[in-house]
C-alpha cells in the first residue's frame, strides 16, 4: 500500500476538525433531548454510510447497548446515555481511506493500522466537550476494540482498566457486526454470533457481561428482527 502523503493527511485533519465544531455547536444549539437524539443518530448513520453500512446498525447497537446496560442495573441515566452513545463508536472511521474502509478482502499490515486509528480518532472528535452523552461516547470511541485479556487497541487495556460503556459497546458492535453482510464477510446465522460471543467470555470480553448476553438472549435476538438490515 502507498503510504498516506502529508498533503492528504492535512486534508483528512482539517476536515475532522471541522467535524468537531460542527457536532459540538449543533450539540449546543439543540440540548432538547429529541432533537439531541435525532443530531447523534444522523452523525453515527453518516459514518456507517462511508463505510456502505446501513443506519440500522447504529441504532441497534445503540439498543443492545441500552439493554446489556439494563440488565447489568445500571441507572435509567446512565442506560438513557449509553442507548446514543453507543452509536458513535465508529466515528473515527471518518479518518479512514474509504479504499481502506471499503476494501473486499483482508488488509494488509500497513492499512490495519490505519484502520485502528478509528478509535483514536474518535476520541479527538469527541473528547472535551461538556456533554455527558459525548463524553460517554469519547470513552467508548477510544475502548470499543479493547479486549478483556489485554489483548486489544489502543492501549492494551485490560478487564477493569475498560470504560463499563466500552466493555458493553464491544459485544454490542460484535454481535451485530457478525449478524450483518460486509463488503469482506458473508452475515452469520444469530446462533452463530451468539456462539461467538460466548466464546469470547474471558479473553474478548468482559465474562460478566457475557453471562448476562447469553442468559437474555432471546431480547437481543428480538431487537435484531425489529431492525433488519
Amino acid at each position: 500500500m502507498q503510504p498516506v502523503k502529508k498533503e492528504a493527511q492535512q486534508l483528512v485533519d482539517l476536515f475532522l476538525g471541522n467535524v468537531v465544531l460542527t457536532f459540538e455547536s449543533l450539540l449546543l444549539a439543540n440540548s432538547i433531548e429529541e432533537t439531541q437524539q435525532l443530531a447523534i443518530s444522523l452523525m453515527g448513520g453518516a459514518m456507517e454510510s462511508r463505510s456502505k453500512e446501513t443506519g440500522s446498525h447504529v441504532i441497534r447497537v445503540g439498543l443492545y447497548a441500552k439493554l446489556l446496560a439494563q440488565l447489568h442495573n445500571q441507572n435509567q441515566a446512565y442506560c438513557d446515555k449509553i442507548s446514543l452513545a453507543a452509536q458513535l463508536h465508529d466515528v473515527g472511521k471518518v479518518g479512514v481511506p474509504d479504499l481502506i474502509l471499503n476494501k473486499p478482502a483482508k488488509l494488509d499490515a500497513d492499512e490495519w493500522e490505519i484502520m485502528k486509528q478509528h478509535t483514536t480518532k474518535g476520541w479527538e472528535i469527541l473528547k472535551g466537550t461538556a456533554n455527558p452523552v459525548i463524553d460517554m461516547a469519547a470513552n467508548i470511541a477510544i475502548d470499543h476494540h479493547e479486549r478483556w485479556d489485554g489483548a486489544g487497541y489502543p492501549h492494551a487495556k485490560k478487564q477493569q482498566e475498560i470504560s463499563l460503556e466500552g466493555r458493553i459497546t464491544a459485544i454490542a458492535d460484535v454481535f451485530d457486526a457478525l449478524c450483518c453482510r460486509r463488503c469482506y464477510k458473508e452475515p452469520w446465522s444469530m446462533d452463530d454470533a451468539k456462539a461467538e460471543i460466548i466464546k469470547g467470555a474471558g479473553n474478548h470480553f468482559d465474562p460478566n457481561l457475557v453471562a448476562l448476553f447469553e442468559a437474555h438472549f432471546n431480547d437481543f435476538k428480538q431487537i435484531y428482527l425489529d431492525r433488519p438490515e
